[in-house]
């Protein structure tokens, strides 16, 4: 093995050096610390790691810190309360038993959970030694697999030239192509790093889980290939060997809590920050980095004065890299520049906003700058050098990926989580080659129904990929049998960079298309180079009639809870001329808990579908206090968060897992809820504000609610008796679990009278029928256990029929991950 004498000789080293390692392996223990207004950048200039915490503005932030960094953090005079006495200890033992993951609630609806790209593991993609992550010695050997595997699309390993490590490792790098010996001069260039942190494996563990994914996938997924054969992927996979390997010696079950280098700061220190080393604005400040030896933000003695960074420097300026992701660990956010100071963005920053919105698509990471997504500032770092160093180099999109829960995986996540961890960058990573190439966001821009046979689908492209001069074809491809014609496929040429184009192509619907019927259909989107992207959309047929509509006027019809400020302001609306708003006073209350009800009945009755829509803006203190639209059904007193275009999960510290509106969202919006799982209900709107005692902000408005139905037929007087009719006897009740996994329960009601056999249909959303079950004669309420461990993740529809009659389809989602 390639390695075999250099760590024989740092064992000996090691031997000898037995009583200085006992002096730098220091305790590390996850604390909360009491900030008060100011803390938080006190911390900072103390030269703690603050870029991995839980910061809760005003009050306190949660970090993993080491002895000697608490004793400042307790001569500074911060009151600190240890929440994990010893975290080496507590990764270590986390992997002896298995990790229970919290179910989402079954009253969530299934819109709330993306339908995400498959992403099957690898084959030769295996979990490490260390507590499921690898040694330096396995990296090197899976690198030394692929490039025996696949010599064809993966280089061996080389080392950056000219450089070596305090202890004299290389720093390696491969490269991904068709030709991955040639440097193909019209190839635009990707440079993906991994571990400029020693303590984050995560980053390393999703590069080898990539590498494998796209070298397997070559031969059977034209898009993989083509992305390989037109781009040249670089991968650095651990930029910190000397780091790395210490905390494999120190703790070789995982959990060793080394961040710098190796450096030999010759005070009795070790280790310099390598992301806080890189030129661009380096030293800036004493809070962005440290000039203190011992501090974990070390930013050495000059800029590039680390032989790892000076590595990075020369790739980078001898290369072509458009696109760089250096990713670390942990937060689950996006970053990007600029982080050496705050509120301010870069001339690019309408494009990393397109750019980071997409890779976010699927993994709903948290993206910004640093001062946006985490509140700190940071300088001499990676990013802000690849981005704004444009003189000895070309401009780079740099990002830093922080991948993993803060703290449920913190560092060293569970064995159980590595797999998923990989799983949730891969649409981020593919995405950020993709912009390499001529690439464009299609967007179908129509409303949720189609009202004659005859009709359009709009859409916008907006051109974002890198790459000038290419051509786009938009085409549509008939899903459902009620599409009896699509029209011709759009060519667009010439965009610039960030340019929209906005066009349609016609579809003719059945004439004996019925009222509230689903029409699927796929919007393609070919690059005109061989990447070819597609979106899965399904309308519903029909004039949608309003069933409710409020425009926020007066308070009628809203009843509020005890001591809760809800109410009407003039300052700010979307038509005249008031909005409704929890506080139009100033800000929402501390340490609070309220609620706001609409006392109006929404009659969900003899619809097949239902949208409710309002528009809103708020500022809300994120990850901690919340605002949620919740539905009550007034038969069974069932109360629902309701999920919308703009709503994300809570937090541990909200309502863990369901759907809230946090953050800040300055200008109104209009907010899109799908209500299609209430058909045949009658429901009430409730909102709920949710505040602790430490920030507080001006809070949630919304203005015009309006809740759209869609009839399954004209509307009769009587509306019970006349849909138990045209529904054959037979009432439809959502399924619980939605969305499922193996199992859900669909409820039917039978009339009480000799009820005529009836049964169940299940469809795909192009209407080829998957399961159809027979439905004993029973009167009453019927449960029917569907079975669906083996079905396709994805969006279903069932009803129930008679002889006489069918009701209404209902939705449900499957989400199964290995199933695809």
């Amino acid at each position: 093995m390639k390695n075999i004498a250099f760590y024989c000789l740092l064992l000996f080293c090691l031997l000898f050096a037995a009583p200085a390692l006992q002096a730098q392996q220091e305790l590390y223990s996850r604390v909360k610390i009491f900030t008060g207004n100011d803390g938080m950048a006190l911390l900072a200039g103390l030269g703690l790691p603050v870029d991995h915490c839980d910061y809760k503005q005003g009050a306190y932030l949660v970090g993993e810190f080491s002895e000697s960094e608490l004793k400042l953090v307790e001569a500074s005079g911060f009151i600190y309360e240890v929440l994990q006495p010893d975290m080496a200890e507590f990764y270590r033992r986390r992997n002896e038993k298995p990790v229970q993951t919290p179910e989402k609630s079954a009253e969530v609806q299934g819109m709330c959970q993306p339908v995400l790209s498959n992403f099957p593991t690898p084959t030769h993609f295996q979990l490490g030694s260390m507590g499921g992550f690898f040694t330096y010695t396995e990296m090197l050997a899976h690198l030394d697999t692929m490039h025996s595997l696949f010599s064809g699309l993966i280089s061996a390993i080389q080392p950056i030239e000219g450089f070596a490590t305090q202890e004299g490792n290389p720093v390696y790098w491969v490269k991904i192509s068709d030709n991955p010996q040639t440097d193909e001069p019209g190839e635009p260039q990707i440079l993906l790093t991994a571990l400029h942190h020693a303590r984050e494996p995560a980053s390393l563990s999703q590069m080898i889980f990539l590498m494998y994914y796209l070298l397997e996938n070559y031969e059977t997924d034209p898009n993989i290939a083509y992305l390989i054969d037109n781009s040249e992927i670089y991968i650095v996979p651990c930029l910190n060997p000397d780091g790395y390997q210490w905390n494999e010696f120190t703790n070789p079950d995982g959990g060793g809590m080394w961040r710098k280098n190796r450096r030999d700061n010759t005070d009795g220190t070790y280790g310099v920050d390598l992301n806080r080393n890189y030129g661009f604005l380096w030293g800036y400040d004493d809070n962005g980095s440290s000039p203190n030896t011992n501090s974990s933000t070390y930013r050495g003695t000059s800029a590039f004065s680390e032989p790892e960074t000076q590595a990075v420097k020369m790739f980078c300026e001898t290369k072509q890299f458009q696109i760089a992701l250096n990713y670390h660990s942990s937060g689950n956010l996006l970053i990007y520049p600029w982080g050496y100071v705050p509120s301010f963005q870069t001339p690019d920053s309408t494009l990393f906003r397109a750019y980071a919105r997409e890779m976010t698509r699927e993994n709903n990471f948290v993206w910004g700058t640093g001062n946006e997504t985490v509140g700190y500032l940071t300088n001499g770092v990676s990013d802000d050098w690849m981005y704004g160093e444009q003189e000895t180099k070309s401009k780079i999109f740099s990002f830093t990926p922080e991948i993993g829960r803060r703290f449920e995986d913190g560092f060293w996540p569970s064995t159980q989580r590595i797999i998923p961890i990989c799983q949730s960058t891969m649409w981020q990573n593919l995405s950020a080659i993709r912009f390499l190439h001529n690439y464009g966001l299609l967007a179908e821009t129509n409303g949720q129904y189609l009202n004659t046979t005859d009709t359009v689908i709009h859409f916008t492209l907006n051109r974002i990929g890198l790459q000038d001069g290419g051509t786009f074809t938009v085409s549509l491809v008939p899903q459902s049998s009620n599409i009896v014609a699509a029209g011709e496929q759009v060519v667009v040429s010439g965009l610039e960079l960030e340019q929209i184009y906005t066009g349609q192509i016609g579809i003719t619907l059945s004439d004996t298309i019925a009222q509230g019927s689903p029409v699927s259909f796929k919007l393609l989107l070919n690059n005109g180079q061989g990447l070819i992207l597609e979106q899965n959309i399904t309308k519903h047929f029909g004039t949608p009639v309003i069933a409710y509509a409020n425009q926020c006027t007066d308070l009628n019809s809203w009843q509020t809870s005890d001591n809760a400020n809800w109410g009407l302001t003039g300052l700010d609306y979307v038509s005249e001329s008031t909005s409704m708003t929890d506080s139009p006073d100033g800000n929402y209350l501390s340490d609070d808990l309220n609620t706001l009800t609409l006392t109006d009945t929404i009659d969900l009755t003899q619809c097949s579908f239902a949208e409710l829509r309002f528009w809103a803006k708020w500022a809300i203190e994120p990850s901690y206090d919340m605002v949620q639209m919740q539905a009550v059904d007034l038969a069974s007193g069932t109360i629902t968060p309701l999920c919308g275009k703009y709503t994300h999960m809570g937090t541990p510290n909200q309502f863990n897992g369901e759907p809230v509106y946090d953050g800040i969202q300055p200008d109104w919006v209009e907010e899109v809820i799908d209500l299609s799982d209430f058909a045949g209900a009658l429901l009430q709107l409730r909102l709920v504000l949710v505040s602790d005692n430490a920030v507080e902000y001006d809070g949630f408005y919304f203005d015009d609610l309006v809740v759209e139905k869609l009839p399954v037929a004209a509307e009769p007087a009587t509306a019970a008796p006349a849909m138990a009719a045209a529904h054959g006897g037979l009432m439809l009740l959502p399924c619980v679990p939605n969305p499922t996994t193996t199992q859900t329960n669909i409820y039917v009601v039978q009339p009480q009278q000799a009820p005529t056999p009836a049964e169940l249909v299940i469809t795909n959303p192009a209407g080829i029928v998957v399961l159809r079950q027979p439905i004993a004669p029973l009167p009453g309420k019927n449960c029917l256990q569907i079975n669906t461990q083996y079905w396709s993740s994805g969006l279903y529809f069932y009803y129930v029929q008679n002889s006489t009659g069918k009701t209404p389809a209902r939705k449900m989602m499957v989400v199964n991950q290995g199933n695809d």
